[in-house]
């Protein structure tokens, strides 16, 4: 299932066909029409698995999307995962340099500086048994930085083969309006509007999961064998 997932994600990331598997995206009424990206932003979404990355392709298809990949997915299987991260196109970021990796952060800059799009999974790793950890503060500084909306979507179930997937979009989040007059960017500021970004993820979560109930699906809990 892996390997499907993975080469029909290359097909659409690389020739922008509408080959999608079975999604079913849920949105509020207030987000209609909304998830049409014109310009640059950031597409976020919680990370549970390894195919996380082709959801996003998927959920977001009209659109080409740089994601940022962790150097360790390059080292876990040099001949398979290198060339589809490669495929994709993704930006190889090193979560390791305590200083931050500034090469990747200058292309993702460049990027959304000439009207791309990059997806982020703002935890940094995939979370297991349900402990969701703190947003990264890379995505509130890129979005302050180049003035970028943020699509948030929320994976509401592991994929599974055969298996439709639901996936939750909420409204962009556009962090100048919760900046105060005049205000410059800090440490403070960054981690204040990081706060906001997960408080609001977490509400969409919570949407998405009602959503599911209200059609008698069983909420997926996120539990990695």
């Amino acid at each position: 299932p892996l390997l499907v997932l993975l080469l029909t994600t290359i097909i659409v990331n690389k020739n922008k066909k509408k080959i999608l598997p079975k999604i079913n995206l849920y949105e509020d009424k207030t987000t209609k029409n909304k998830w049409k990206i014109k310009n640059n932003a950031i597409v976020t979404s919680n990370h549970i698995s390894f195919i996380d990355p082709g959801l996003m392709v998927f959920a977001n298809f009209n659109r080409r999307i740089r994601i940022l990949a962790a150097e360790v997915l390059y080292a876990s299987n040099p001949k398979i995962m290198t060339h589809f991260l490669n495929a994709m196109n993704c930006i190889r970021i090193n979560n390791e340099i305590e200083t931050g990796d500034l090469a990747a952060f200058n292309d993702a800059i460049n990027i959304l500086k000439s009207f791309g799009v990059i997806g982020i999974f703002p935890e940094g790793h995939i979370y297991r048994n349900n402990e969701e950890t703190n947003y990264k503060e890379g995505v509130s500084v890129l979005a302050y930085l180049t003035n970028s909306p943020i699509y948030p979507m929320i994976i509401l179930k592991r994929y599974r083969l055969f298996h439709r997937q639901y996936i939750m979009r909420g409204n962009p989040i556009y962090l100048k309006d919760y900046l105060e007059d005049n205000e410059q960017l800090s440490i403070n500021t960054i981690k204040r509007l990081t706060n906001i970004l997960q408080t609001k993820n977490k509400e969409l979560k919570e949407l998405g999961l009602k959503r599911l109930e209200s059609l008698g699906k069983r909420a997926y809990q996120y539990h990695i064998e």
